[in-house]
């Protein structure tokens, strides 16, 4: 089901957050934008707020940054932030807004110059929210009530909430839900964009009602290390009045990345005992489940490690597939989304010719963005003596790290 309510965490007290667009600098007949920023204290504490500038079309990993120091409670009013402020006559790109203690941050973007028909100037704008950093861990969103056409133009905006590239995919659909096109969207570290529609689709229609899909940021592509974050806003602006609103992103569901993953197996020195990869599918095909009750989520899974086990001489790198499935949880650790725990039982044969049984106890979860943490532990029984044997370290818990590696394409 599509969910079109606004975006998670949007306008919520947070200590890390974004404002997506801000800017100063002359536009379109003779008007002049600038963005007037309000943070509040919700502590009773002393509060120190750092705001840093992310400018747009550049890696931001050194960005300008202001400091402010606010009172119990205080509400710090900034205006015309990027020239008072930071000291620039004109910038654009987006804030990212760090606190010790929550706040909540708005802002205003708006042309100082407007004139009316009276002949009186005045002032129009949109006001966009902070939104938490948390709310880049989705899995498809979706920007709604778009419009290009004789009347209104739309612009898209975006940030790279972490100091990675980013790389993803930008999907257009019209009100009949039609695919008019695909864009490739990339942001350096902490990178800002902003665009017009027709920059990202100069094929979108001008006499239907659009909407912007955008996938989860990859980790990996082509053999090229990713691993950045989105968010994203649109804004529709009326061609006469420069009058505009904003369109906040709405989320579909969330769910990890299909593809492949790795992690190792570290023991508590830090050494790595072994790996193992599976294929994540969502919604699989009727009768492909074998857990009814985790509805969408399938896992095919190989262990790929040498077994050091009591009262087995041998060491077998085991490679067996089997299925499990996994189940969102909005309380993991580790920002994860989804969780698995336990593991079912399974046979194979050793290189000496003795067939066992093994089991896992496995506990790890998901993030939207592929990285895995978790906690593993193995046991195995021989079919001989059936007596249990706990491997890799006489059955500690070992942790889990890794991630998504590679598409299903």
């Amino acid at each position: 089901m599509l969910l079109t309510a606004s975006i998670v965490n949007a306008g919520i007290p947070a200590t890390d957050q974004f404002l997506i667009s801000v800017g100063r600098g002359q536009g379109q007949f003779h008007s002049l934008w600038v963005t007037k920023v309000d943070v509040l204290n919700t502590s009773s504490n002393p509060n120190e707020v750092r705001i840093l500038f992310l400018e747009r079309n550049q890696r931001n990993l050194e960005p300008s940054e202001e400091i402010y120091i606010l009172g119990s409670h205080e509400q710090l009013t900034l205006e015309d932030v990027i020239l008072k402020g930071f000291g620039f006559d004109r910038g654009f790109g987006a804030f990212r807004i760090i606190s010790q203690f929550p706040v909540i941050a708005t802002s205003r973007t708006y042309n100082v110059n407007t004139v009316i028909a009276s002949g009186e100037t005045g002032t129009v704008g949109v006001g966009v929210n902070g939104i938490s950093i948390e709310a880049s861990r989705f899995f498809e969103a979706h920007l709604i009530g778009l419009q290009e056409d004789a009347s209104f133009r739309t612009n898209l905006a975006f940030v790279n909430v972490l100091g990675l590239p980013l790389y993803t995919r930008l999907f257009l659909y019209d009100e009949e839900g039609n695919e008019i096109g695909i864009r490739e969207l990339t942001l350096e570290p902490y990178g800002a964009s902003q665009r017009n529609i027709l920059g990202f689709f100069p094929n979108a229609p001008n006499d239907k009602m659009l909407r912007v899909k955008i996938e989860a940021p990859w980790p990996n592509r082509h053999g090229v290390e990713y691993g950045g974050r989105l968010l994203a806003m649109g804004t529709v602006v009326d061609k006469v009045t420069n009058d505009g609103s904003v369109v906040e992103m709405s989320f579909d569901s969330w769910r990890p990345l299909e593809g492949v993953y790795q992690t190792q197996i570290v023991e508590q020195s830090g050494e790595p005992v072994g790996s193992f990869v599976f294929v994540l599918r969502n919604n699989p095909s009727p009768g492909e489940h074998p857990f009814p009750e985790t509805e969408h989520y399938l896992s095919e899974w190989y262990y790929l490690f040498p077994l050091k086990c009591e009262k087995y001489e041998t060491i077998h790198t085991l490679r067996v597939p089997f299925h499990l499935g996994i189940e969102p949880d909005g309380g993991a650790p580790h920002g994860g989304d989804y969780k698995h725990m336990g593991g079912p039982f399974g046979r194979t044969q050793l290189f000496n010719g003795d067939f066992v049984e093994y089991y896992t106890d496995t506990t790890f979860w998901i993030s939207a963005n592929g990285l895995i943490r978790g906690r593993f532990t193995y046991g195995i029984r021989s079919d001989t003596t059936g007596v249990w044997a706990k491997c890799i370290g006489q059955g500690l818990d070992y942790e889990l790290y890794g991630g998504w590696v590679a598409s299903l394409e």
